[in-house]
C-alpha cells in the first residue's frame, strides 16, 4: 500500500508549493511540480495536486504566478517522463496506472449502472451472463470480468483491459451530463460512509479491526485471490501487540475517532467557502489548499468507485499547510498611528 508514500509526497508538494510563492524561486517551483509527479505514481488521484495548482495561479493572475506555472509544469512533466519511461522498461507500456481499464469499469458498474449498445458492451454482457456474473451487482466487477476475458476469452491481461476500458467510456458518453451528476452524488455519497482513516489506524493496533479489514479485503480481491495470496506472504505478521494503556495507543485511538467527523457534504461546501475566499482575496496559497482535498475524491469518482480513502489521505496534510499558508494569504492591515 503506498497511501503514506502518497500523504508524504503530497505534503512535500504543498510546502515547496508555498515556498515558490513566496519566494518566486523557479528551482522551488520545479521541485514542487517533480514531486506531484511523484505523488501522482503513487496514486492516479494525485493528478489533483496539478488541477489544484493550474487552478489557484491562474486565478490569482500576477505575472510572476504565470512564470511560476511554467516552472511548477515543466517540474511535473520532467518527473511524468521519468515515471513514464521507468514503467515502459518495467511493463512495457507507457502509461502511468496499469489496470485503468478495470477501474473504469468498476465505476461504470457501481454508479452508471448501464452499457452502451455496442459489440463490445455485447461481448463483455454475453461473458457476464454465461457465468452467472451480474456486472451491476457484484462488488469490483472489473476484476472478475477481467479475469473471464483472460481465462474464457484467452486475452491477454493489457487486451482484457483495454476492452473494459473502452466499454466504460461508452457507458460515460451515452450521457455525458448524467455520468457528472452522479460522479458528484457519488462523491457525497462516499464522504457520508464510515471514514475509513478510522477503521486503518485502528487496524494498526487492534487485532478485532485488523481481521474484520482482512475478510473485506478478501472479499473485494476475491476475483484475483492469487494476487492476494502473493502480496499477503509478503507482508510481516500484523498487527503487533500493543499495550492498551501506552499513551501512543491512546494517540492513535484518538485520532481515529476524530476522523469521523471529516464526513458529509459539509465538508465540500467548507473547502468551498475557503476557496471562494481565497479567490476574492487573490490568495493563490488558499486556492489550492481548499482545492486540494476535493480534488482527489473527483478524480477517484472519474476514474473508479468514489473511495473517501484518496480524500482521507490529502487533509491531514491540506489542514496543517494550509494553517502555515493562511496568515501570509492574508497578512494583517497597516493603520496610521
Amino acid at each position: 500500500m503506498s497511501d503514506s508514500l502518497f500523504a508524504f509526497l503530497l505534503a512535500l508538494t504543498g510546502f515547496w508549493f508555498v515556498r515558490a510563492l513566496r519566494s518566486g524561486s523557479a528551482s522551488h517551483g520545479w521541485l514542487a511540480g517533480a514531486l506531484a509527479a511523484g505523488a501522482m505514481a503513487q496514486r492516479s488521484s494525485g493528478v489533483a495536486l496539478v488541477a489544484a495548482a493550474v487552478v489557484a495561479l491562474l486565478c490569482t493572475g500576477p505575472r510572476r504566478h504565470l512564470r511560476l506555472l511554467l516552472h511548477f509544469l515543466g517540474g511535473f512533466l520532467a518527473m511524468l517522463l521519468l515515471v513514464l519511461t521507468r514503467n515502459n522498461l518495467e511493463y512495457g507500456r507507457f502509461t502511468m496506472v496499469d489496470g485503468d481499464g478495470i477501474h473504469l469499469f468498476c465505476r461504470v458498474a457501481a454508479v452508471e449502472k448501464r452499457l452502451a449498445d455496442t459489440p463490445e458492451a455485447h461481448r463483455i454482457e454475453r461473458l457476464a451472463r454465461e457465468n452467472g456474473v451480474d456486472v451491476f451487482a457484484v462488488s469490483q466487477a472489473g476484476w472478475r470480468l477481467h479475469r473471464l476475458l483472460r481465462e474464457k476469452e484467452g486475452l491477454s491481461q493489457r487486451q482484457a483491459d483495454e476492452l473494459l476500458g473502452c466499454v466504460a467510456r461508452q457507458a460515460l458518453w451515452l450521457d455525458p451530463w448524467r455520468s457528472v451528476k452522479l460522479t458528484v452524488g457519488s462523491m457525497v455519497s462516499a464522504l457520508e460512509r464510515r471514514n475509513p482513516v478510522n477503521y486503518v489506524l485502528n487496524g494498526c493496533i487492534s487485532p478485532a479491526t485488523f481481521a474484520a479489514n482482512h475478510r473485506r479485503a478478501v472479499e473485494a480481491w476475491s476475483a484475483s485471490l492469487d494476487r492476494f495470496a502473493v502480496a499477503e506472504a509478503l507482508l510481516p505478521a500484523y498487527p503487533p501487540r500493543a499495550d492498551e494503556g501506552d499513551s501512543r495507543v491512546r494517540f492513535v485511538r484518538a485520532w481515529a475517532r476524530a476522523s469521523r467527523q471529516w464526513t458529509g457534504a459539509w465538508v465540500l461546501v467548507g473547502l468551498l467557502v475557503v476557496g471562494v475566499t481565497g479567490l476574492v482575496r487573490r490568495a493563490a496559497a488558499t486556492i489550492f489548499f481548499a482545492g486540494l482535498p476535493i480534488a482527489p475524491l473527483a478524480a477517484s469518482g472519474i476514474g473508479e468507485i468514489p473511495f473517501p480513502g484518496h480524500f482521507d489521505a490529502v487533509v491531514p496534510a491540506t489542514w496543517l499547510a494550509l494553517l502555515r499558508a493562511l496568515p501570509r494569504a492574508f497578512p494583517p492591515r497597516l493603520t496610521r498611528s
